[in-house]
């Protein structure tokens, strides 16, 4: 039977370093002289594009139009992440990642794909870094919802397409560091996989009711053999 694995990026793949905050930061600094653009909004498991429109909504003192105005939020944010990314020092691949996705791209008839509120752009920046696109053909991104549960269920129509499988229900995977990663795998009807590798600790991921959470993947055989039912 075919098995979906999708992954988050930020807390779950790597830890980033806060370069996404930082751009977007930066880019409103840049275009609109607003100092904290992140008061007040909180980025865990958001979408990128949600995470513009609360920043200008809530810390603009002019009510601009935020359709109009996104893609020039946009591309200053990318310039800004290229060069965050470019010069960070504190990016790094989770303990286990790396170890983990070897061993699934090499099993026939599981899949790898990305569930992530990142824009596409900035998620193939983050993971350049450390060599991990290879592992990632397709994916559902910030840029194809804003809603994150809908991009969960585009990555999942995405590589169905790509793959020429079907994945329904227990078949797909969701891995992720937030509350909203599993309320994303629930809706999906998927296997919820919580790990407290980013700023949401175990007890809380616990909460929400994930079908199994890790406190790391250091020991990655665990969820290996959970994948493949073993």
């Amino acid at each position: 039977m075919s098995k979906l694995v999708l992954f988050d990026i930020d807390g779950t793949l790597i830890g980033s370093g806060g370069v996404g905050t930082k751009s977007v930061v930066r880019a409103f600094r840049d275009l609109y002289g607003i100092e904290n653009a992140m008061q007040g909004v909180d980025p865990n498991g958001n979408t990128d594009p949600l995470i513009f429109r609360e920043a200008l909504e809530r810390n603009s003192p002019i009510p601009y139009d935020f359709q109009r105005e996104y893609p020039r939020i946009l591309r200053r944010y990318l310039e800004c992440l290229e060069e965050e990314v470019r010069t960070s020092r504190n990016s790094h691949v989770k303990p286990g990642i790396l170890e983990l996705l070897e061993e699934l791209s090499s099993i026939p008839d599981v899949f790898l794909g990305l569930a992530t509120g990142n824009v596409e752009p900035g998620a193939r920046l983050k993971l350049s870094v450390h060599d991990l696109n290879r592992f990632f053909p397709t994916g559902g991104f910030g840029d194809d919802s804003e809603i994150r549960r809908n991009l969960t269920r585009i990555a999942v129509e995405k590589a169905e397409r790509l793959y020429g499988r079907s994945f329904r229900g227990r078949d797909v995977f969701i891995i992720g560091d937030t509350p909203r990663d599993i309320d994303c795998g629930k809706a999906l009807e998927g296997i919820c996989i919580a790990v407290a590798t980013g700023s949401v600790s175990r007890d809380e991921l616990l909460t929400c009711g994930p079908d199994h959470c890790f406190e790391d993947l250091k020991d990655y055989r665990r969820l290996l053999d959970l994948i493949l039912g073993r």
